[in-house]
């Protein structure tokens, strides 16, 4: 999972930086305090499990999907952002199935 989120933040970073996007902060700042014991983790589920269970629309299309198609128009190739927003896509996917067949 570790493996999963660094090459993620490294892949959004290059498709920001092709863009012309400077950015003024590590993207990693909080995962990384995390990781070094210097912030819990918190307890509650993040805001997509609250969304799919709510039935509302997620923040994957605005956020995920929007760096891998801007990775696409760019020519910068993002794999492991792409396997992760399919991966989520078909979860929203089966969610909406599930609320559709209760």
């Amino acid at each position: 999972m570790r493996a999963l989120i660094d090459e993620m933040a490294a892949e959004c970073t290059r498709v920001a930086e092709a863009v012309g996007i400077r950015l003024e902060f590590d993207p990693m700042y909080l995962v990384k305090k995390i990781r070094a014991g210097e912030s819990p983790l918190t307890k509650h589920a993040g805001s997509m499990a609250q969304d799919l269970e709510a039935g509302r629309e997620t923040e994957l299309e605005a956020m995920t999907g929007y760096v891998v198609r801007k990775a696409k128009e760019l020519g910068v190739p993002v794999p492991v952002t792409e396997s992760v927003y399919r991966m989520a896509k078909g979860v929203e996917y089966a969610a909406r199935a599930k609320r559709a067949n209760s």
